[in-house]
């Protein structure tokens, strides 16, 4: 077992009607805290691995910040488990009004408090396009699934893929939760310094209007 899954002693019923008893694994979905200093704190309920590139990538995604270099600091607090700590640059630029504190792991649009047109209309627009070949696009998500260790394992993981121009793998995250494994995938990358331009994303779920935005 490990942060991300948990071995559990279960009861497998066959259609037979028999039972027989089984050790399997689940995977984990605890809180995690993102807290930033000076304006509030979001608790997500993911999988607790990848926390940093979590908390980085989360910020991304919800306009928090526009690149990594907004954050001054960032840390995972070893006194209090499950929390993530960011210092902003200039957090009077940010308004974290939008959202329930307490985010669900699987929540896309619920809790917000924006309509769909004050969404849409806060996009910024697409610098770099790319095209990618039908064959390309299920090699990415073959090599996706491959490497679905905890899913793998559990039959309960969601993950997020990144592939540079060249098909190549640059992250790869899992989660319970799929918007949490493409904030991983994307944190993976902020913090790596690796430029997302003109990647292939690639997830075991749904694609849903948020994710795009």
């Amino acid at each position: 077992a490990s942060r991300s899954m948990r071995s559990l002693e279960a009861v497998r019923l066959e259609r037979s009607g028999t039972c027989s008893a089984e050790t399997c694994h689940v995977v984990v979905e605890e809180a995690v805290s993102i807290d930033i200093e000076g304006l509030g704190a979001y608790t997500l309920m993911c999988t607790p691995t990848d926390a940093l590139p979590l908390a980085v990538g989360f910020a991304l995604t919800e306009g928090i910040i526009r690149k990594v270099d907004d954050i001054a600091s960032m840390w995972e607090c070893t006194h209090t488990p499950g929390v993530i700590r960011l210092v902003l640059k200039d957090p009077s630029k940010v308004n974290l009004g939008g959202r329930n504190l307490i985010v669900n792991s699987s929540c896309g649009l619920c809790g917000s408090t924006e309509t769909v047109e004050a969404l849409l209309s806060n996009i910024p627009p697409v610098r770099t396009t790319r095209l990618a070949s039908l064959d390309a696009v299920l090699a990415a998500i073959e090599n996706m699934r491959d490497s679905q260790r905890l899913f793998q394992h559990t039959g309960g993981a969601h993950a997020a893929a990144l592939f540079d121009p060249s098909a190549a793998l640059v992250a790869l995250a899992e989660d319970v939760g799929r918007h949490n494994a493409l904030d991983k995938a994307i944190g993976q990358c902020l913090l790596s310094g690796f430029s997302t331009a003109g990647c292939l994303a690639t997830l075991s779920g749904r694609l849903s209007l948020e994710m795009v935005v």
